[in-house]
């Protein structure tokens, strides 16, 4: 009976979030595409590969899964050593899939950013950015069952269901704009984005009662890395806001410089709002970061105790430039 409650309680916390919120990440610093497009080029280094991997209630048999890998360059005139302005263009795939792959969403997106800078030495910065592209969602009906299709002797029957089909597309954009503050000691941002400005369709069901779109999210985003002595500190803030449901996560880590050349080591956690605690390990070596967290969930809300896991990985295959205020990651 525990067992049929905790499988009954997933199921409906994965339709009420599949409907209302976008797929989203804990370690959300280490892939800023999906938070805020303006962050595209927000990195020291001509270039950046960065990926995440997350699994949800891994304890509870096959886990929600969402995975990102993002490519972001500065071409010609605008890498670091040529300009104080900064242009970057890149891509975006993201994958999420429910358990038993029941649902699965494919999204490709390309990504553009401009920073201007506002004074001379380009300690100011003001920058826009835009992610357009495709999502893709597709369900299987062979592992639906509905309370229709129920009888004697089983699901014997088929279902009067109004599902007009099994996959759905549409073209999406997000826009977003960004202030940094950046010296040779400190680093600080914030900014704010509207994802689904296009409205794209949303629904299988042939007469569609709840989302015919998916609804917008607005994003706010703040952080800081700082070097006091011969530690460094990274902080930072992301509220989301999509369908009348609202989250938020803050927290921090601190660096110590390793015996390995031009290597650090952060340890934190950040803590999302009535919600979960999630510690925090990243690793980072010339141009290579490793990032590990752990989401312990602290409510009381549901029977279950949900936790994810999720992994980060970082490189810039440019040649080392140290990132003066803190771990490229962040």
């Amino acid at each position: 009976m525990k067992r049929l409650c905790e499988l009954f309680m997933m199921i409906v916390l994965m339709q009420h979030f599949s409907i209302a919120q976008d797929p989203h990440f804990s370690q959300y610093y280490a892939s800023p595409s999906t938070v805020n497009p303006a962050s595209t080029g927000f990195f020291t280094g001509d270039a950046r590969i960065a990926g995440l991997y997350r699994q949800q209630w891994p304890q509870y048999g096959d886990p929600f899964v969402t995975g990102t890998v993002s490519f972001e360059f500065k071409p010609g005139k605008f890498k670091d050593e040529e300009a104080i302005d900064r242009f970057a263009i890149g891509g975006m795939v993201m994958y999420d899939r429910t358990p038993d792959a029941v649902l699965k969403s494919q999204h490709g997106y390309l990504l553009i950013a401009y920073h201007k800078a506002l004074d001379e030495e380009g300690y100011h910065r003001v920058g826009a950015g835009f992610m357009g592209g495709y999502n893709e969602r597709r369900l299987d009906m062979s592992q639906l069952t509905f309370a229709d299709q129920f009888g004697s002797g089983g699901f014997v029957y088929a279902s009067g269901e109004p599902i007009s089909n099994s996959k759905i597309s549409a073209f999406d954009l997000h826009a977003g704009l960004l202030y940094i503050y950046e010296d040779e000691i400190k680093t600080f941002y914030a900014g704010g984005s509207i994802y689904h400005l296009t409205n794209p369709k949303n629904y299988f069901l042939g007469n569609n009662a709840v989302y015919e779109t998916i609804p917008k999210r607005f994003n706010v985003n703040a952080g800081a890395n700082i070097i006091v002595n011969e530690f460094r500190y990274a902080v930072s803030l992301l509220y989301m806001k999509q369908a009348g449901i609202d989250e938020m996560v803050v927290g921090g880590a601190i660096g110590i410089s390793l015996p390995l050349k031009n290597s650090y080591l952060y340890a934190g956690s950040w803590y999302r709002v009535n919600e979960s605690v999630i510690p925090t390990i990243n690793l980072q070596w010339e141009n290579l970061n490793v990032g590990f967290s752990y989401d312990a969930f602290m409510g009381s809300k549901t029977v279950t105790k949900p936790s994810s896991l999720e992994f980060s990985l970082s490189y810039r295959p440019t040649p080392y430039r140290d990132h003066k205020t803190g771990c490229f990651a962040f």
